[in-house]
């Protein structure tokens, strides 16, 4: 049998090290330190340990050895099982990392084809679902899908190891980057992720971000509008100075908007003056409508313009950040626009807006063609 002088300080050096609790460790060292056996005992000594119970300088009585056998052998058992403990939990670990994946994965695509089937809207068909005729095809049944989305998991994965990421990391952004289907949504947004052949016959992923409320209701999914004011005999376009979290900054914009439940576009358009900038709108008209970003969401919003007829308290939402209004001549519009920004005095400080709002520039140049200014 092995003995304990030896077997102590090896449980104290390479198990109580790595996966026993410190107490347990403690007490090797101390049963290290209290055993005093010969290292290799000779005939003599033997005959000593067994004739006497407790020879002084040489050893212990036989009960206090069995003893200490039962100590150390006990903390053996405990090391193993935290070893087993710690072995089970790290590979739960890994393999609960892999499910939740997949989780993820199914839950994204259960959730895009229940939207495909309940907004037909979604679905492309005829030549705008072809490719070999100059648009992007959308692959619909899951196996097309799956297969496309391992493609482009392999692409990102050999991109993400030649920046350097280890083996995890190439592996956690692959996966998240290349996973098709419904993969945000909140109250107001979806993003699908859409698989789609191009027309050079290539496969990859493409994404569409899209308003709720173009979804819902009567597919209205907000509306813009330029309110007019007539000043001593004279025209004015009235802006608001907002701050926008998205561009982290001040701009120059008009009202807009999403449309509440069952609510015309030409309703909104008005709510929104009101509520933005505390004008009463009438004989309101339509400019059209306007794709802001193309590229990015599927939202066409019309625009209207309004002649301002009363003004009233503002009642801004408490999530915007609104901070004034203000009414130019088409003239001063006009130079704002070209020269692309609009002094006026922000937090007592002049400041230098930017002019760029999309609605403002396609309502202005609408306005001119109908004669509205």
């Amino acid at each position: 049998m092995m003995s304990v002088r030896f077997m102590s300080p090896l449980l104290q050096r390479s198990l109580s090290s790595c996966f026993l609790p410190k107490s347990v460790g403690r007490v090797c060292v101390k049963l290290n330190r209290f055993i005093n056996f010969p290292v290799a005992p000779n005939f003599q000594q033997k005959r000593l340990f067994s004739a006497h119970p407790n020879p002084e300088g040489h050893t212990m009585n036989k009960t206090k050895k069995l003893g200490l056998y039962l100590i150390c052998g006990g903390a053996f058992l405990v090391s193993l099982f935290y070893f087993v403990k710690n072995t089970e939990r790290l590979n739960f670990s890994g393999a609960h990392a892999s499910s939740s994946a997949q989780i993820v994965d199914e839950n994204a695509l259960t959730r895009y084809f229940e939207l495909l089937e309940r907004y037909p809207k979604l679905k492309r068909e005829g030549d705008l679902n072809d490719h070999t005729k100059g648009a992007y095809e959308i692959i619909y049944d899951r196996g097309g899908i799956l297969a496309t989305r391992k493609e482009v998991y392999d692409r990102l994965y050999k991109k993400a190891k030649l920046q350097g990421l280890t083996d995890q990391q190439a592996d956690e952004m692959a996966t998240s980057f290349s996973r098709p289907g419904v993969v945000f949504e909140d109250q107001f947004w979806l993003v699908l992720r859409d698989v789609v052949v191009s027309p050079q016959g290539h496969r990859h992923t493409y994404n569409r971000h899209l308003k709720k409320s173009d979804l819902e209701g009567n597919g209205n999914g907000g509306a813009a509008a330029l309110p007019i004011i007539v000043e001593n005999g004279v025209k004015k376009i009235v802006l608001q100075l907002a701050f926008r979290h998205a561009t982290n900054s001040w701009e120059m914009e008009i009202p807009r908007g999403n449309s509440n439940a069952n609510e015309t576009p030409m309703a909104t358009a008005q709510r929104e003056v009101e509520e933005e900038t505390g004008y009463e709108t009438s004989n309101v008209v339509s400019l059209g409508s306007i794709a802001p970003d193309t590229g990015l969401t599927a939202s066409i919003i019309p625009v209207f313009l309004g002649t301002v007829t009363l003004e009233k308290r503002t009642k801004h939402d408490k999530t915007e950040a609104i901070k004034a209004k203000y009414a130019f001549t088409l003239a001063e519009i006009m130079t704002g626009l070209k020269r692309g920004y609009m002094e006026v005095e922000v937090n007592k400080k002049i400041t230098q807006v930017p002019m760029r709002d999309p609605f403002l520039t396609y309502a202005v140049l609408m306005a001119q063609c109908d004669g509205h200014l």
